[in-house]
């Protein structure tokens, strides 16, 4: 739960006022109903935090926000509460912060299934608590060349990214991705040499290592969820769950059991089931950020 200072002003004043519904957003103005009805300006803003004294003094269960269906935040004051006060008020939801691994999530949840369309946001709210907003979500992958076998990857590739755009929280971090040839000797038969393709990427482990530390640091988020089951990532989530003290989840793919390195490092772990993944698909077609239709790939 994350504190905030409300204050709430009556003619100039300022008066504890009591929320008639749940969910209210603070930040905006709208209207205090003190103990004669009459309606005034209610201002909401943060402030720093007050001390633990000081907030053990305060009730949350007599000071709770709502929003009104379809109209402005509505509060009204307790009777007898018309005397200058600052109420601190409490906002339950987390913000939680998504790092995807778009190549280790490919290789080991999605090839060779039919969940490729898949959105992040929605499976991480999948996998959270309902009650947790994500507010971010950071997706690094590289640009894909042709090659020979695929010469469509990249057109599919492009789909996918539009699609991807279109989740407003979404942003998307860029790395290389190496294609080149190599001589390899065939198995079975050493005096044998094959020239084959290879193919690597580089720069989304340490970029989503800085950004998930960085974001940290920052304090944009309560919580964190990384998509990745990759080891490189483990000393940068030991970090942030025990340095900056703050949570960090870990999305396990294979369907394997999570090691046991993964298992004391992250604060929690959360499973990638194909039934999760099935049901976090985009829909198909998409209106992408442009206004026009996306589809997807006929080979997903």
């Amino acid at each position: 739960m994350r504190p905030l200072l409300a204050v709430f002003t009556n003619q100039g004043g300022v008066m504890p006022c009591h929320v008639l519904q749940p969910e209210a957003r603070l930040g905006l103005d709208g209207y205090c109903a003190g103990q004669s009805g009459s309606l005034s300006t209610l201002s909401v803003r943060k402030r720093s935090l007050p001390s633990k004294r000081a907030l053990a003094n305060v009730s949350k269960r007599d000071y709770i926000f709502e929003i009104p269906t379809g109209g402005v935040p509505s509060v009204q004051g307790p009777q007898g509460a018309m005397s200058p006060a600052v109420l601190a008020v409490y906002d339950q939801r987390m913000r939680i912060a998504i790092y995807v691994d778009g190549f280790n999530l490919y290789y080991r949840a999605l090839r060779g299934t039919g969940h490729k369309w898949l959105n992040p946001k929605t499976l991480a709210e999948q996998l959270l608590e309902p009650d947790d907003k994500v507010g971010l979500v950071r997706y690094f992958t590289a640009h894909v060349s042709s090659r020979a076998g695929d010469p469509d990857a990249p057109r599919r590739q492009h789909l996918y990214l539009k699609a991807l755009r279109t989740i407003p929280e979404i942003k998307i971090h860029y790395g290389r991705f190496l294609a080149k040839t190599k001589t390899r000797p065939l198995v079975g038969d050493t005096g044998r040499y094959v020239e084959v393709w290879d193919t690597e990427e580089k720069g989304s482990d340490v970029n989503l290592a800085s950004f998930l530390l960085h974001d940290g640091w920052s304090d944009r988020y309560d919580a964190s969820l990384v998509v990745s089951q990759d080891s490189d990532l483990l000393e940068p989530i030991r970090m942030v769950k025990n340095d900056l003290r703050k949570p960090v989840g870990v999305v396990w793919l294979d369907g394997t059991e999570p090691s046991r390195r993964f298992k004391n490092a992250a604060s929690f772990i959360r499973h990638a089931t194909p039934s999760r993944l099935a049901a976090s698909q985009f829909s198909n077609p998409l209106m992408g950020v442009d206004g026009h239709r996306i589809v997807k790939p006929e080979e997903w």
